[in-house]
């Protein structure tokens, strides 16, 4: 019986010589960026899951590896929270653990970075002679604007920086095309080369299948490897999967000896990974707006290959006006821009069968255009007068008009989203969670920054301890690992243990100075539960003891 492991990473970003394949024609982009003088920022672009993490933990490790550079990975992701000074600080402590520096104060970051830029960095970088590079993933969710996000404080900074230092260069990750982030994040990039991250080509994606051919536990057969490609199109991360499933079906009958896969092995596969990849397919098809999720639902359904241009403006066809109309017309060119859709004669077809069989199956056309069509063109028309009117700070106007968008159309997720950031800018927390929970129902990827926002202001102006700690309990179920959460926990388990303190219920509060590591705080209360034993058994002694 053969007893090997699996060696294909199906989730994880990869790096090392050992797993990281292909994207050579990026990493020399990127490379030729530190070598121009005029140039100090690239922007890498690209659905979610093709590979960007990756790429960024490469060029860490490469530019590492050279000698000259003093690469800095930082990924942003949950930082959108956090205010200037507090994200310049962690960055800085990133900075530290690479130069070996020594602890920094966090009292010294000031508001306006001034500290983090002209102190701090050329105390930390200049000694060391090497060149700076900042590796920023998930950049683009520092796009979302609500109160008190870091975006608003952090991006405009990033525009000065971007501008005017030479001595320090950036690569920033996205999973967003730049035409779909708001003119102010796009002002960041003015001055930054654009790279897409696309589909990986045969010859790189046959390095990722034959993987397990260096560890000798899975042989492919030529068309097996031709099978593969034909569903993930060089797709890295549904490659990954594949190749990852199509090993544990193989093992499932425990051979003797390392077994080949074939073009049949690779099909009876495909079932298995459209459910392991669920979630990822589901980002994807979270990402697309309204008229492109149509669009591509039309394109799906079984045995079909392309559908020419007619066929799917005929199918598309909508008996309303505006703007709605309009951007069905526009989707299939922008799937094309997402890699989703492909030019075919005179039409199209889907890029990765893959994503093909997973809409056909999950997103039937009927039932798509049904509950898609339903944001009739004047749902649309009001939303976009409330955006107006937020924008120019008329709360009142907004309001009212994306009531009236919702009346039309309850599952406007956008018009829920802004509804409930008006309350919060108007301080009524506690509404706007009940406005983007509704929200979160319907689209929790859309949603998810919002209600986290939303629930931290109403934890934040809640003054009963225990309905402070269960709304944080909430924040905490959408984002477990969020440092600024846990924190907040912190601070309310010691609030509960100072007032158990109070009451004189040591046990409880040396339990929970236990839980968060105190030691001081553990020591004080011991010694507080030693005197309180000892007055219990002496209590006539003590009393003496005391007057003395």
């Amino acid at each position: 019986m053969v007893v090997l492991s699996n060696p294909y990473i199906a989730g994880n970003p990869v790096r090392g010589e050992t797993y990281f394949v292909g994207r050579t024609d990026i990493l020399r982009d990127v490379l030729a960026l530190f070598n121009d003088p005029q140039a100090n920022a690239i922007v890498l672009f690209g659905q979610r899951r093709i590979g960007k993490t990756s790429i960024l933990l490469e060029l860490e490790q490469q530019l590492a590896e050279s000698g000259a550079y003093l690469p800095v990975y930082f990924d942003l992701h949950d930082k959108s929270d956090l205010s200037l000074s507090e994200i310049l600080y962690r960055l800085a402590e990133q900075v530290s653990r690479h130069v070996g520096g020594t602890v920094i104060d966090r009292a010294q970051f000031d508001k306006d970075g001034s500290f983090f830029r002209n102190d701090f960095l050329p105390a930390a970088v200049c000694p060391t002679s090497k060149r700076l590079i900042f590796l920023f993933d998930e950049f683009d969710v520092l796009d979302r604007p609500y109160k008190g996000q870091v975006g608003a404080t952090f991006l405009p900074y990033m525009r000065r920086w971007i501008a005017s230092i030479c001595d320090v260069q950036f690569v920033l990750a996205m999973g967003r095309r730049p035409d779909e982030l708001s003119p102010q994040t796009l002002t960041t990039f003015r001055q930054a080369q654009l790279r897409h991250v696309s589909l990986m080509d045969p010859s790189e994606s046959l390095a990722i299948v034959r993987q397990s051919e260096q560890n000798h536990s899975l042989y492919w057969s030529d068309a097996g490897i031709n099978r593969v490609f034909y569903w993930t199109q060089g797709h890295p991360y549904l490659t990954q999967l594949l190749c990852s499933e199509v090993w544990e079906m193989l093992y499932d009958e425990v051979p003797d000896q390392p077994p080949r896969a074939t073009a049949e092995d690779v099909d009876l596969a495909v079932e298995g990974t459209l459910e392991l990849g669920a979630n990822a397919f589901q980002w994807i098809w979270n990402g697309l707006t309204p008229a492109e999720k149509v669009a591509l639902s039309a394109m799906a359904g079984p045995g079909k290959s392309s559908m020419n241009r007619e066929t799917l403006r005929s199918k598309l066809r909508y008996r309303g006006s505006g703007n709605f109309r309009r951007e069905l017309e526009m989707a299939p060119e922008n799937l094309v821009r997402r890699d989703l859709l492909r030019r075919s004669g005179n039409g199209y077809r889907f890029t990765i069968p893959l994503v093909q069989r997973w809409v056909t199956e999950n997103k039937p056309f009927g039932r798509v255009r049904a509950d898609l069509e339903s944001l009739e063109p004047q749902a649309a028309s009001l939303f976009k007068q409330g955006q107006a009117g937020l924008a120019n700070g008329d709360l009142d106007s907004a309001e009212m008009l994306f009531r009236r968008a919702l009346a039309i159309n309850p599952n406007h997720v956008q018009a829920r989203l802004l509804l409930g950031r008006i309350h919060l800018l108007r301080g009524n927390p506690a509404e706007a969670v009940g406005v983007i929970e509704s929200a979160y129902g319907s689209d929790p990827d859309a949603s998810r920054e919002d209600l986290m926002a939303a629930l931290l202001d109403l934890a934040e102006s809640q003054t009963d301890i225990d309905d402070r700690w269960r709304t944080l309990s909430r924040a905490a179920r959408l984002d477990p690992d969020r440092p600024l959460i846990r924190e907040k926990q912190a601070a309310v388990m010691r609030g509960w243990a100072q007032l158990a303190e109070k009451k004189g219920q040591y046990e409880v509060a040396l339990k929970i100075y236990e839980q968060l590591g105190d030691a001081a705080a553990v020591m004080s209360v011991r010694r507080k539960m030693f005197q309180q034993s000892l007055t219990a058994r002496l209590p006539g002694f003590f009393r003496l003891s005391t007057k003395k």
